[in-house]
């Protein structure tokens, strides 16, 4: 049972070698160009910088070629004061207009430019929700990627505490043949051996789901298989002061709430614009033809230009511009409110996270030590149960406490991963 069930690792490792390996950078680059919700946002950024123009805002004059043709014929029958009448069956009557038209708003309380500011503003807006949707991806994929890396680990530890397993058994028989063991004995380490290469399978299986997991984010095929680093590392050890004072200027979820209040200023200054006139020219390059077979006038035909200037000043319309403007200084405020409450909760969440990834730090160094001192313990348990000094509940007790301890260790290396992970997302070092 034993070569058997060496020979199933050895046919995994070979698999294992023969998968295309995965790295992390690897996997971050196919979620920027693959993931929906960074293309969506992506998309959505583009909308808002086509959408900055003077145009759009309202600046610039207007120009529109205007052209319209028609034609009648009609049963004329007219009686003229000079005694003259007209009885006249298929009258036939043309009418052909075209020509320029010049419109240009010359000021309106500045709210045109009061709009192209908010135009840019929305794009500045647009391009940090891109940041924000990749960012959370990229700690997504950070987190499925040595959620991976995970798996793999605590495959490797059961695998070796299976030949530990493995091991017990066979001194077990060993004792049994030679008479100073019992049968039970055998048994029971048997039992306990088969119990974790039933629990090696399960990993098996949670290794493949992340798998599914991170392919997920990265828009592939769920079934895609592809191996992973061995190991998890650490980059970054930043002071608590110095996060305080970086992240106002980098947390790209403060400086969006930063271009809600500038944009609900720029609606303001909008809105008390209407208050103003609107002062602006217009201008026309015309021609006209109409000519009919019946009638006072046969033909009529126009050619040239005329020009003027307009002036529209809204005197009253029932308070609704004052209604305007009160919405927009309470949306202001609004912003305000809401940049602060971001604020508050912000300092919270570094506090917190910076914490928690000390925490982590701590803890994944005290199992790394425990996990020398339970590698030793078992050694040691297992050369004292050969020679009879230890029974086989006080070996399974040690054999116990080290699987504890590995996969304490494990988690401790993910959970590490993922406190610095969060710590970087807050202060914006995610994307650069």
């Amino acid at each position: 049972m034993r070569r058997i069930f060496i020979l199933i690792l050895l046919f995994c490792s070979l698999i294992a070698s023969s998968q295309q390996m995965l790295t992390l950078e690897q996997a971050v680059g196919i979620a920027l160009n693959n993931n929906f919700s960074i293309l969506i946002a992506k998309n959505q950024s583009d909308i808002s910088s086509n959408d900055v123009s003077f145009g759009n805002a309202g600046i610039g004059p207007q120009v529109s070629f205007n052209a319209a043709s028609s034609f009648a014929s009609n049963a004329t029958k007219q009686h003229y004061s000079i005694g003259q009448d007209v009885n006249k069956e298929g009258v036939v009557s043309n009418n052909v207009n075209y020509g320029l038209a010049l419109n240009w708003t010359l000021f309106d309380g500045l709210k045109m430019f009061a709009n192209y500011e908010k135009l840019k503003e929305l794009k500045a807006m647009g391009e940090l929700n891109l940041k924000i949707q990749i960012e959370n991806n990229i700690s997504e994929v950070i987190k499925a990627y040595y959620d991976v890396v995970r798996q793999k680990q605590l495959i490797r530890a059961t695998s070796e505490l299976v030949s530990i397993y493995e091991e017990r058994k066979k001194i077990s028989q060993e004792k049994y043949d030679v008479g100073s063991g019992s049968r039970l004995e055998v048994m029971q380490a048997k039992v306990d051996m088969n119990a974790e290469k039933s629990q090696l399978l399960k990993l098996q299986s949670a290794l493949f789901n992340s798998k599914a997991a991170l392919n997920q984010l990265l828009a592939r095929n769920s079934e895609k298989d592809f191996d992973a680093a061995d190991s998890i590392v650490f980059a970054y050890n930043p002071k608590y002061g110095d996060l305080k004072t970086s992240v106002e200027k980098k947390n790209n979820g403060l400086l969006f709430s930063e271009e809600n209040i500038k944009i609900a200023d720029c609606s303001l200054r909008a809105s008390r614009a209407m208050h103003s006139p609107v002062i602006g020219l217009n201008a026309n390059y015309l021609f006209s033809r109409s000519v009919n077979d019946a009638g006072f006038m046969l033909l009529n035909q126009n050619l040239g230009f005329n020009k003027g200037f307009f002036v529209t000043w809204n005197l009253f319309n029932g308070f609704e511009v004052n209604r305007q403007i009160k919405d927009a200084q309470i949306q202001l405020a609004i912003s305000k409110m809401q940049y602060g409450m971001i604020k508050t909760q912000l300092e919270n969440n570094i506090a917190t996270a910076y914490r928690n990834f000390e925490q982590a730090k701590e803890v994944l160094q005290m199992e790394e030590d425990n996990s020398k001192i339970v590698r030793e313990n078992i050694d040691s348990a297992l050369e004292s149960f050969r020679i009879g000094k230890t029974s086989s509940l006080e070996l399974k007790d040690a054999q116990k406490s080290y699987e504890d301890a590995q996969i304490r260790l494990v988690n401790a290396r993910y959970d590490a991963k993922s406190a610095e992970t969060e710590l970087m997302r807050l202060n914006g070092m995610l994307v650069k």
